[in-house]
């Protein structure tokens, strides 16, 4: 299961990447001004998650040192349910908003790729391409263009705001819809369930 967790994880801490305020600042000509208005210490993020076809939709929250995302999560063929993961402190917390009478807790270092500094800083050898367009769903539009190993990632951008990222490969890609950005995060999506059963007791997973 914490493997499950951790593909979703990965690719939502892929897209937050951008919001570093030094995170691309001496590379990209648009991208580090988008920046900046979200390098504050809070971060809304409503964004779409499609990997070769399969869409998973996501909410990221950041405050100051808490870190919270609501995913689909498949529980079988065909069927999603609504997961919520916080993070504060060494612990992280997992359950279902819509059953919020059990949750699984664990070290946030159990999460593989979790918040560790080497999967949040950009890769050294990531290099910029350039500038132009690209059209996606039947839309052109502006892009910066990097390339980091055989992955080439595209930031989409529109009146000044970030709308997508596309990463691709030769048989994979990965496209992120930002539906919303907000410096504004509300604070109930840092509340586990404090009266559940920790079922972590209980399961080894």
């Amino acid at each position: 299961m914490k493997k499950a967790i951790s593909v979703i994880f990965i690719s939502l801490v892929f897209a937050v990447l951008m919001f570093s305020a030094n995170a691309y600042a001496a590379e990209l000509p648009k991208v580090p001004e988008i920046a900046e208005k979200y390098s504050g210490e809070e971060l809304f993020i409503d964004m779409t998650i499609d990997q070769n076809g399969e869409k998973i939709n996501c909410i990221v929250c950041k405050k100051s040192d808490k870190f919270a995302f609501d995913s689909d999560f498949p529980i079988a063929a065909g069927l999603t349910a609504k997961v919520r993961v916080i993070m504060d402190g060494e612990n992280a917390y997992m359950f279902f908003p819509k059953f919020p009478f059990v949750y699984f807790e664990f070290d946030k270092e159990d999460i593989e790729g979790g918040l560790d500094e080497d999967i949040l800083a950009v890769p050294e050898d990531c290099t910029y391409i350039g500038s132009g367009t690209k059209i996606i769903d039947g839309k052109t539009y502006y892009v910066d263009i990097y390339e980091y190993e055989d992955v080439t990632i595209s930031y989409g951008i529109e009146n000044d705001e970030l709308v997508f990222i596309e990463s691709c490969t030769e048989d994979y890609r990965s496209l992120v819809y930002i539906n919303e950005i907000s410096n504004s995060v509300n604070d109930l999506i840092f509340i586990r369930p404090f009266f559940a059963i920790n079922l972590s007791r209980f399961i080894s997973y």
